[in-house]
């Protein structure tokens, strides 16, 4: 069911992909480690979950959804911002020195014509 689902292939080539690219370019060990530590995060969350709901069910709770419904109302999610930053920073940064080294042609904006009490442009 996964392989024709969209979202995998949007989330890695979107998202993923590029941190993994970033990390492999600045040593190969960052991307290893990025990709081990991703699937690590995934396998380790559904475990919790896995145990979470075994937990609710064998404790008599005949609806274990609602506890983890509960649970997430009440603990944020927040995205693993960390690794982004560390991997994205550096290509960042060549980015913004490129444009600031960068010569750029002077394009000066000359000012409209004054209007005229009609809403048009009085000539000059």
């Amino acid at each position: 069911m996964n392989a024709l689902s969209p979202g995998p292939y949007i989330f890695w080539t979107l998202v993923t992909g590029p941190i993994l690219v970033a990390g492999w370019r600045e040593s190969p060990l960052y991307g290893i480690g990025f990709l081990g530590g991703f699937y690590l995060t995934i396998v380790c969350s559904l475990a919790g979950i896995i145990v979470v709901f075994g937990l609710a069910a064998r404790f008599g709770q005949s609806q274990p959804h609602h506890a983890w419904h509960l649970f997430l109302s009440v603990v944020p999610v927040r995205p693993i911002s960390n690794l982004e930053g560390r991997f994205l920073a550096p290509t960042c940064r060549t980015s913004i020195q490129e444009h600031s080294n960068a010569q750029w042609t002077n394009h000066e904006i000359e000012p409209a014509p004054p209007m005229t009490a009609s809403g048009k442009s009085d000539p000059i």
